[in-house]
């Protein structure tokens, strides 16, 4: 709780709840003072204001979760899902720091991939993968904020894949059978 002065602005410090040291520079020293007790109240409220990891990407940062925080006991299914999402989203998105993604961000990647020919039910596996993902991280105070909670679920049918009929299967069967690649 002090203010050094820096040439003609004031530097404010706080110390966070994991011991961190941040500094923000104000040109009064009310402003500074207001600063410093807003990092108070959301401490005392049990929140945090700044990423745990604030050089994450959003990338580095779903991949962590897929290694780490994913449950052992999804279905292998739900974690292909999401591993296939993790690949759609990165060219868009992957690159941006995790604590700093907004919904406006998030809607657009929703739109580019719908423009880029990516059916609904794709769109929508995105959203989940960013939701629990996100969900996780601000439950266990990671990242001060979700942008998720302001981002609506994409809109449109997925339709279900459909299985190769029984007739086609065994003739793809007789055909490879006797390859040695197979």
């Amino acid at each position: 709780w002090s203010s050094d002065v820096c040439s003609s602005d004031l530097k404010s410090v706080f110390t966070d709840i994991n011991g961190k040291v941040h500094y923000k520079t104000t040109t009064t020293e009310h402003e500074g003072n207001l600063w410093r007790m807003e990092q108070v109240r959301i401490r005392e409220n049990g929140g945090i204001s700044f990423a745990v990891r604030p050089n994450d990407t959003v990338k580095e940062f779903l991949e962590d979760f897929l290694e780490t925080h994913l449950s052992a006991n999804k279905k292998e299914g739900t974690k292909k899902n999401y591993r296939g999402s993790l690949k759609r989203l990165t060219p868009h998105i992957g690159a941006i720091k995790a604590s700093k993604l907004t919904p406006l961000v998030i809607e657009k990647m929703y739109n580019d991939l719908a423009l880029s020919g990516y059916r609904p039910g794709s769109i929508k596996a995105v959203h989940r993968l960013l939701s629990v993902a996100y969900n996780h991280a601000c439950l266990h105070n990671l990242i001060p904020n979700n942008p998720m909670q302001k981002v609506s679920t994409p809109s449109g049918n997925s339709k279900p894949t459909k299985p190769i009929p029984s007739k086609d299967v065994t003739k793809i069967y007789e055909i490879v059978k006797n390859d040695t690649f197979w």
